[in-house]
């Protein structure tokens, strides 16, 4: 992999981690689209890199409210983890059909159509308060950790997912980011956790240089990310990445379409 490649996806990673447009999708997009042919343990030690360095990003950011809630709010830490529960079911369910979605591009387009369809929900259903403090409730975080389960399919955001549900189920805009991004925590540091076991880390075909680039990219732009993402929810316009996620979807969609008919035609 060459530096340019890794800064490339490491900034995808870094971005669109927590802007509510899916990384995943946006990632296998844009490895069908630069071409990116390397062998499958190479690709893997990379994604689980950088997903690291988003993870690690979350908890130096949250550091003040993970305390919190060590300290002070051990119930939203419980709902914290019973919201983390479906997508690790999910996960260790479908992990192949899952991986093999990531490579069809009209799987990738449909999630990016449900992703608008949580943003739109979101939006419609939002009750605008400013008490960030409010707790998530025991059914917000069912609703939302089955929403984080839905975005295991490519395209489908999981930021875009556990926000609108969130937003969906009356959580205020802030307190429903906030509780997105932790529960992004367990959710990515498991991925990259059974993706270890799957893997062997000496067949990887990785230079030191990509991998600086790459980690460090993703780790620099979730400071930049979260406080934006904040502030596009509290701000109400998630309808503007609600139209960006339906347009991308159509567009991989049609592509799809017309690449199959070409074939078969």
């Amino acid at each position: 992999m060459d530096v340019i490649t890794a800064f490339i996806l490491g900034a995808i990673q870094g971005i669109t981690e927590f802007i509510p447009v899916s990384s995943s999708g946006h990632l296998s997009l844009a490895e069908l689209l630069l071409h990116v042919r390397l062998d499958e343990d190479t690709m893997l030690t990379f994604d689980i890199l950088i997903h690291l360095a988003t993870a690690f990003g979350i908890i130096i950011y949250y550091m003040t409210d993970i305390y919190d809630m060590l300290v002070r709010e051990r119930r939203q830490l419980v709902y914290l983890l019973i919201a983390s529960v479906p997508v690790f079911v999910m996960g260790a369910l479908f992990a192949k059909n899952i991986e093999y979605a990531k490579t069809q591009v009209l799987v990738i387009g449909i999630g990016f159509v449900g992703t608008a369809i949580f943003l739109t929900g979101g939006e419609v259903f939002a009750v605008k308060r400013s008490d960030r403090k409010e707790p998530v409730k025991f059914v917000d975080a069912v609703l939302i950790g089955l929403a984080q389960a839905v975005a295991l399919l490519p395209g489908v955001s999981r930021s875009g997912s556990t926000i609108g549900s969130a937003l969906i189920c009356g959580v205020n805009r802030r307190r429903a980011v906030d509780f997105s991004f932790m529960l992004g925590i367990p959710a990515i540091l498991g991925a990259a956790a059974w993706k270890m076991v799957h893997f062997n880390p000496g067949g990887a075909n990785l230079g030191l240089t990509p991998i600086l680039v790459g980690t460090f990219t993703a780790f620099g732009l979730t400071f930049v990310a979260i406080p934006l993402t904040i502030r596009i929810v509290r701000s109400g316009k998630l309808y503007w990445f609600a139209a960006y996620c339906f347009l991308v979807g159509l567009g991989a969609i049609f592509y799809e379409i017309f690449k199959i008919s070409r074939i078969t035609g």
